[in-house]
């Protein structure tokens, strides 16, 4: 059944604005140890600690009392089964097999594990009917002791799923304290270009997942700075208004999902004022990259005919966004690199002879490797 996301609206009267990317903001994201490659599978994790030291001012808003852990996309990998066991917060970016497939059995996992709450499934709102169609088939063959009451009696099943549509330019809340006017954390989804339509669900486009957090902070006016906290207590018990308020909205983490050049390009280079824009601006940026051999015709054609990105792509792309210009620190975090580019390590080679020299330093792979023991979470060059 689709499931409308939970919206949190702010007071109109309170200006919102996009803070630069920078180090510390709200939260701060770290890629957890993941696995991505063409064709094979994709599946992301990572986690958002709560920044307790940031400047909220007084009365600070509720925070999360632990890190938020989110997946992003569920293809049959090795981290899916480790890194991303268990969380509960999950987004697919588009239907191809390679993306979606292990998230059944990363729902069977959650059960298994007693979960009191079932796992979240974002989604294209146009892929909805067909996943709802291979939960029916997976509740078929699943075992029927499994079935709520124990089985038998045709008691329902309980697949520990909830599939949620999303659409472009639709902001949703995925976290909010207890005093929901105080803030949260919210996602953005943006259309990219990777999946024709008619495929994987109909209408069903290719989603980017741009996570920002927003909170209100309180400020004390001018005209009272430098009082003393009795001062300040006594011309509030008078009723009197010390402080101003703003919302303070400050990019995490983006997450472009498979696309090609196109699909991420500012039209306007530098332009601002859209979605993708400020996805760029976020801390970090996880970007789909294939092709890593720079000046090659064959594959750039690949690239374009399967909606990929190429590597020469990246200064074209990334210009587009400001990454080039002075004070610009925000990383970038490429996957989906091809099997045929060797091992993680082999591909990173690749990768730091090609790209544009701007991103020097600020630069990543995910590493698949990890699970054999060989380096972190991300390699970066």
């Amino acid at each position: 059944m689709l499931r409308a996301p939970k919206l949190l609206r702010m007071s109109t009267q309170m200006a919102a604005t996009v803070a630069e990317a920078r180090v510390p903001g709200h939260f701060v994201p770290e890629i957890m140890k993941s696995s991505s490659t063409a064709g094979q599978g994709t599946c992301i994790t990572v986690r958002l600690t709560p920044n307790r030291s940031y400047p909220f001012g007084p009365s600070p808003p509720s925070l999360p009392k632990k890190p938020l852990k989110i997946t992003f996309d569920m293809g049959v990998t090795p981290s899916l089964s480790t890194s991303a066991v268990g969380t509960s917060l999950n987004f697919i970016s588009h239907g191809h097999v390679d993306h979606l497939m292990g998230m059944f059995g990363h729902a069977r996992s959650r059960r298994m594990m007693n979960r009191d709450t079932d796992g979240i499934y974002y989604m294209p709102k146009g892929l909805v009917e067909v996943v709802n169609d291979i939960r029916s088939c997976v509740k078929r063959l699943d075992d029927k002791s499994e079935m709520k009451g124990g089985g038998g009696g045709g008691e329902e099943f309980e697949d520990g799923m909830d599939v949620v549509g999303v659409e472009a330019g639709v902001e949703f809340c995925i976290w909010s304290g207890k005093n929901k006017e105080d803030g949260g954390v919210f996602c953005t989804p943006f259309e990219v270009d990777h999946v024709a339509d008619g495929e994987g669900g109909g209408e069903c486009r290719s989603l980017g997942y741009f996570l920002k957090s927003r909170f209100r902070k309180r400020v004390l006016k001018k005209e009272y700075e430098g009082f003393e906290g009795k001062e300040i207590g006594k011309l509030k018990r008078e009723k009197v208004k010390v402080y101003d308020e703003e919302i303070v909205e400050v990019p995490i983490i983006t997450y472009t999902g498979d696309t090609s050049a196109g699909g991420i390009t500012m039209v306007r280079p530098g332009g601002g004022g859209s979605v993708l824009a400020d996805a760029f601006r976020s801390e970090i940026v996880l970007c789909e990259l294939t092709y890593l051999e720079g000046g090659e015709e064959k594959s750039r054609g690949m690239a374009e005919e399967r909606k990929h990105m190429h590597v020469d792509s990246l200064d074209e792309v990334f210009r587009s966004h400001g990454w080039d210009r002075e004070g610009s620190n925000q990383k970038v975090v490429f996957f989906h690199v091809s099997a045929k580019h060797g091992t993680s390590h082999m591909a990173g080679k690749k990768l730091k002879a090609n790209i544009p020299g701007f991103l020097e330093g600020r630069a990543g792979l995910v590493n698949n490797e990890w699970w054999q023991g060989k380096g972190g979470a991300v390699l970066w060059v």
